[in-house]
């Protein structure tokens, strides 16, 4: 249970409600960037309570903020919770300080200043814990780094402030303020296991076109093997029973993947983990010593199967070698599983069909489609500006939706059809072999109609 304070300086909200998404079946973690801010924000004196909306509903989460009586409201915002973050600070306006932070409120500040005071950008924990405490002793904070404000009519958005570049010299996300118990058992629930997560480093250097890196950015920077395990330990001990890796890419630096799993070897630590791999940075050796350090399976994030569209997602790799590192990954006893979008700008029919029916047919553990979402700041955003449609999400928790050539209802078929011709081949194998291509030909004559 998490631990709960009857005052705190700052509340931090995290405004993702699990009754309002939607989704019934999906993984469900601690949102560990407020967790290390948290964590930062208490070593430098400030007392601080985390407010998690996952399990609750909105008026709990506010009547909750207003028992603490904090002085400061930080709240997280990417842009399927930006409509419930919004609402948040209108119910509380004027009864606290509130600042905003996160993907969304990084990369559109001015969407969320008449409703905030101020907007934190990128990575939050020095810079909310200095915003943090110039607003609680009443000092001007106009020339705090990282920061957008409003002044009069117009936007004011500082210089940035640089990455941290020793992820070590900040303090492990503090997991003792999220309910646990909660995660572990709709884990346990839905999945079998109890699945908890790290974050072993930040920033991706690779410039695939639709990825939004507001927060982390571009630059590289690891968390210390030690500390790893020191977390690894702490998730444990919380009663996690399996680890999800949540890193951009995990093994983006191959020397670095080796140092760290010869190290979970050494450390005698024993948990199953999973993780997010690049299709050509893994290789066969790496792979082998992953696994014996208790990698249970990998993920890739494929996309499409079609090199022309590859090409224009500047993935820089072709189908030819997403397929090779799948069939070398699985040689390992790993379960591979991958992430595909329909509908890329530049798709056609036939690339969807391509990419549908080649991923649907390949020996994944599992597979994941999903239509492109064009996030603000992202090429893929830049590329469709004189395309755009109404930029919203409907109810703000659905599909981001551009003026496109395809229908949704036909972008939803092709996501049914994969889905489908998956769990054929998986639960048939051979025997529905006949059942497995009836339907493909059906869906792809209908997919040419609609």
């Amino acid at each position: 249970m998490a631990h709960e304070i009857e005052r705190a300086d700052v509340a931090l909200v995290y405004p993702f409600f699990l009754s309002e998404s939607g989704r019934k079946r999906q993984y469900l973690y601690p949102q560990l960037g407020l967790g290390s801010i948290a964590a930062y924000l208490k070593s430098q004196g400030i007392t601080v309570a985390l407010v998690d909306g996952t399990f609750s509903t909105r008026d709990a989460v506010v009547d909750r903020v207003r028992r603490l009586r904090p002085g400061v409201v930080g709240v997280y915002s990417k842009i399927t919770v930006a409509e419930p973050a919004i609402d948040i600070a209108r119910r509380l306006k004027g009864e606290a300080r509130l600042v905003v932070g996160g993907p969304h409120a990084t990369s559109t500040p001015k969407d969320f200043l008449d409703d905030f005071e101020v907007v934190v950008h990128g990575e939050g924990e020095i810079t909310m814990a200095e915003l943090a405490a110039r607003m609680l002793n009443g000092k001007p904070y106009g020339d705090v780094a990282g920061i957008s404000y409003r002044t009069g009519d117009a936007v004011t958005r500082n210089p940035g402030r640089p990455l941290v570049a020793d992820l070590d010299s900040l303090p492990a996300p503090d997991r003792g303020l999220f309910e646990n118990e909660r995660y572990q058992s709709r884990s346990l629930k839905e999945f079998g296991f109890k699945s908890g997560s790290i974050i072993t480093a930040r920033g991706c250097p690779y410039q695939c076109e639709y990825c939004s890196k507001t927060v982390f950015g571009d630059t590289y920077r690891t968390v210390s093997a030690d500390r790893v395990i020191e977390e690894m330990r702490e998730v444990t001990a919380l009663g996690y029973q399996e680890i999800w890796f949540a890193d951009d890419v995990f093994s983006l630096k191959r020397s670095r993947t080796i140092d760290l799993c010869e190290a979970m070897v050494r450390s005698g630590v024993k948990i199953p983990w999973t993780c997010l791999c690049r299709v050509d940075n893994v290789d066969r050796e790496m792979l082998l010593l992953m696994k014996a350090a208790g990698c249970r399976g990998v993920i890739f994030g494929i996309e499409s199967l079609s090199d022309d569209v590859l090409g224009l997602m500047n993935k820089r790799f072709t189908a030819e070698q997403a397929i090779r590192a799948l069939e070398v990954a699985r040689s390992t006893g790993l379960e591979v599983s991958s992430y595909f979008m329909v509908g890329y700008l530049g798709d056609t029919r036939e690339s969807i069909r391509k990419t549908v029916n080649m991923s649907s047919s390949l020996p994944f553990h599992s597979v994941q489609y999903a239509i492109p979402k064009p996030l603000a700041g992202t090429g893929l955003a830049k590329r469709l500006e004189s395309e755009l449609g109404i930029a919203k999400w409907r109810n703000w928790q659905s599909t981001l939706t551009w003026k496109s050539k395809f229908s949704q209802r036909m972008l939803r078929v092709a996501i049914t059809k994969g889905d489908t011709q998956f769990r054929l081949r998986r639960r048939l194998g051979s025997r529905g072999r006949v059942i497995t291509e009836l339907y493909r030909r059906v869906t792809d004559r209908l997919l040419d109609l609609l």
